[in-house]
């Protein structure tokens, strides 16, 4: 089954507040601390990249080619909801699916969209039949709202890059560990 997953709507806001590394760094100058924005920003898309997660409410959208036998499988935990569940007619138009029909478990690790009955959910028809989802992830609008590892592993990056400013964009061993738990394999 062919997918593919694209970000439609960016965090609004970072996942730690930039007077949190600022501090960590023991930073005062406003030129330095302006400089650990960018790396905030590319520590924690590093971050999300290796765990498989969002961490800041983000929006997705997932295409299939078709339904996957029993649920979808949604990437990036964790699941805050699905917005739209459509499919695509014979005539290539997108049609909404009636909520009723399926069910969303935003508790589960992914998220997971499994139909009410094994029938109940439309094909989609065409030559290039799809299904598309989008669905809005992470632990929430805030950074107070990043469990506090996830957060501690985005500082220790930081400060690791701004401390060698080498180019190496990796996350530290330190960083790794710290979240390993959260990590989702095989989505």
């Amino acid at each position: 089954m062919s997918a593919s997953l694209k970000r439609i709507v960016a965090p609004a806001a970072p996942a730690v507040a930039t007077q949190a590394v600022a501090a960590h760094l023991r930073l005062e100058d406003a030129d330095a601390i302006a400089e650990l924005e960018p790396l905030i920003t590319q520590a924690t898309e590093a971050l999300e990249r290796h765990l498989r997660r969002a961490l800041i409410e983000q929006r997705f959208r997932l295409r299939l080619g078709q339904w996957p036998l029993g649920a979808v499988r949604l990437p990036r935990p964790p699941l805050i909801a699905v917005d739209t569940v459509t499919v695509t007619d014979a005539h290539g138009t997108e049609q909404p699916v009636d909520p009723a029909l399926y069910h969303v478990d935003t508790d589960a690790e992914p998220g997971l969209l499994t139909p009410v009955r094994a029938t109940a959910l439309p094909a989609p028809q065409g030559p290039a039949g799809a299904v598309t989802l989008t669905f809005t992830a992470g632990y929430g609008a805030g950074w107070n709202q990043v469990p506090d590892d996830l957060r501690g592993a985005i500082v220790m990056t930081v400060a690791h890059w701004y401390d060698r400013r080498d180019g190496d964009t990796a996350l530290p061993p330190g960083a790794r560990a710290l979240v390993a738990g959260y990590r989702m394999i095989g989505l």
